[in-house]
């Protein structure tokens, strides 16, 4: 709007989005939207036919934001650390630029006094070599097309390919995710973006099912992997942990069960027991699986592992050479 409203200069769709950095596509979507809310956008042609927009300042609603609603959204630039190095992150910080330039002084004032006393710890490195996948998933998640990828899962020891359809994007501890449906295993699938060695945009539709919500299927996992059969989980916590866990609510089916002994059980309902197991884990021997077996069979089998790595070292000095004198 700040753009259109300037009377120094006609803009057309193409100098719009060189200007401001976007497509024609979201220019000519965003010109649709503005004037669906009320906004009055002028449109006249020149002798070459070019069309050229402009908005009569007069028209504008004022933009009044408080310090907190100021605060609140530039903050956001500092947990974008999913998205950094990515077309999303410029995108975000370029809009959030837009929205300074209309607070008042005493707002701006505020907000340059208070952010840089705010500081939000990176979770994950910036994958910039992936900056063109997750161009390429954003279109295809826009316009709903598949899309060929090239992933080196966990668990291969060669990347694979597969044809997809993207129906979403989550973001998790600092890390991007795709959701959606696999050709390969016919199924609904999680991939983790920083994975994805390369992708390939195709001109095959699809049809993004109705009654699929992202937020109702990712409801049921502990992170961003889902399965197909709920487990209701049982772990008992003690000592200091028994506090940490009860801080805060880890998934929204959460229930404690406080024990006379002064442990806790937590329950929760989960579809997939792969990333509950490394966090039970992260608590050491201040967590016990109760149920499910096969959870608990798991983690035996884990420690099991352990003790093949670490039990023959226990009654064996580390040698180093450091400090040493000769």
């Amino acid at each position: 709007m700040r753009v259109l409203a300037d009377e120094h200069m006609d803009r057309d769709i193409s100098s719009l989005a060189s200007f401001i950095g976007t497509s024609t596509k979201t220019i000519r979507r965003d010109i649709a939207e503005l004037k669906s809310q009320g906004i009055v956008i002028s449109e006249r042609s020149e002798s070459n036919n070019r069309k050229v927009y402009s908005i009569d300042k007069s028209t504008l609603p004022p933009l009044k934001l408080t310090f907190d609603e100021a605060l609140a959204i530039v903050f956001g630039t500092k947990t974008l650390s999913g998205f950094e190095g990515t077309g999303l992150e410029e995108a975000a910080r370029s809009a959030i630029s837009k929205i300074r330039t209309f607070l008042g002084e005493p707002e701006s004032q505020y907000l340059d006094k208070v952010l840089p006393r705010i500081h939000a710890s990176k979770k994950y490195e910036a994958f910039c070599k992936n900056r063109s996948v997750v161009d390429e998933l954003m279109v295809a998640l826009e316009d709903e097309r598949a899309i060929f990828i090239e992933y080196a899962s966990a668990k291969s020891t060669e990347p694979l390919t597969y044809d997809i359809y993207p129906y979403g994007m989550s973001e998790h501890k600092g890390a991007l995710y795709v959701v959606g449906y696999s050709c390969h295993h016919s199924e609904v699938r999680t991939w983790k973006v920083d994975r994805i060695l390369d992708a390939e945009l195709t001109l095959f539709p699809f049809k993004r099912p109705g009654d699929f919500d992202l937020a109702n299927y990712l409801s049921t996992a502990f992170g961003v992997v889902s399965g197909d059969d709920l487990h209701s989980i049982k772990i008992r916590f003690t000592g200091s942990a028994v506090r940490y866990v009860c801080e805060r609510k880890y998934h929204p089916s959460q229930q404690y069960e406080q024990q006379l002994d002064g442990s806790v059980i937590v329950t929760v309902e989960l579809s997939s027991l792969l990333e509950i197991k490394s966090w039970v884990f992260s608590f050491g021997s201040s967590a016990e699986v109760i149920q499910p077996l096969e959870l608990r069979h798991g983690i035996e089998e884990e420690i099991r592992q352990l003790q093949k790595v670490y039990g023959n070292s226990t009654n064996q000095r580390p040698h180093s050479s450091v400090g040493r004198k000769e």
